[in-house]
């Protein structure tokens, strides 16, 4: 794929979407879904249900609704995951080629403290969550989006939920200088 989107992510519940959108509309972006290109719904009866079966199958579906969509004269913004629950409610890693096959121009990721995270996808999803389990989401989407951002070659800019200007403007930078 072509170096024009940016990658975006945070664990259920940190404001992802809204973030997203405002980014999208300061900097003339198109935002794209990970959930709404692979078809989440169409795959998983609960589309609650955080818990994926088939990690590699999934991320199939993703870059090939991404080649179905991505036009090389447009900027994006994809938002999903760097590590997912599986089956087992044990967290996993996106495999790495899928990375390399998105090529983002950056990595980004949205923190937030855990306790408000629970609290919005326990109101939003209207169901209990464990908060150690997010709490381990959390900082394990962290340790690998580092570990991505050498790996690739690609600057990682982190940002908070309540003050994400700083990740704005990195990736504003970002788009200026490709």
């Amino acid at each position: 794929m072509t170096k024009n989107i940016a990658f975006i992510e945070g664990i259920h519940g940190v404001g992802k979407s809204t973030i997203c959108q405002q980014i999208c509309d300061k900097l003339h972006l198109v935002h794209l879904s990970e959930s709404e290109l692979i078809k989440w719904s169409y795959i998983n009866e609960d589309a609650k249900n955080k818990k994926v079966e088939n990690i590699q199958d999934t991320q199939d579906r993703l870059i090939i609704g991404l080649k179905n969509t991505v036009k090389t004269e447009k900027q994006y913004l994809l938002d999903g995951h760097y590590c997912l629950l599986n089956t087992n409610g044990k967290i996993e890693n996106v495999p790495v080629s899928t990375f390399q096959m998105i090529s983002p121009f950056s990595l980004n990721i949205i923190l937030d403290d855990v306790s408000e995270i629970k609290k919005r996808i326990e109101a939003r999803d209207n169901k209990h969550y464990d908060y150690e389990l997010l709490s381990q989401m959390q900082d394990s989407e962290l340790q690998y989006a580092k570990y991505l951002s050498e790996e690739l070659g690609v600057t990682l800019n982190i940002g908070l939920r309540k003050n994400f200007a700083e990740l704005l403007n990195s990736i504003y930078n970002t788009i200026t200088t490709l």
